[in-house]
């Protein structure tokens, strides 16, 4: 019974040693998922920033734009000929109608 205590013992302190070790990593597994978290919380703020910025301010300044607009000046606009209705940078409109216009 004796022999036992000595073997429980040295078991003990081996098991103390481990713990130790094991606190050690795990505390400073914590400290680098602590500095991660920092760089990824002021990433994301970036990028919020930036797509607000970017995608946002943009659509709410056309918005408000077109939420303002004053009817008399859009009588002042003229309409583009019916050849260049949809075209760009000089491009002529192809109708794909099946029937030729009449």
């Amino acid at each position: 019974m004796g022999g036992n205590v000595i073997i429980d013992v040295v078991d003990a302190v081996g098991l103390v040693r481990k713990n130790r070790k094991t606190r050690k990593r795990l505390q400073k597994a914590a400290q680098e998922f602590d500095r991660q978290a920092t760089e990824d919380s002021v990433a994301l703020s970036k990028a919020r920033q930036m797509l607000y910025d970017v995608a946002v301010l943009p659509s709410r300044d056309v918005y408000g734009r077109m939420k303002n607009v004053d009817h008399f000046e859009l009588a002042m606009i003229e309409s583009p000929p019916r050849a260049m209705r949809g075209a760009s940078h000089g491009e002529r409109v192809v109708s794909l109608c099946c029937r030729p216009p009449a």
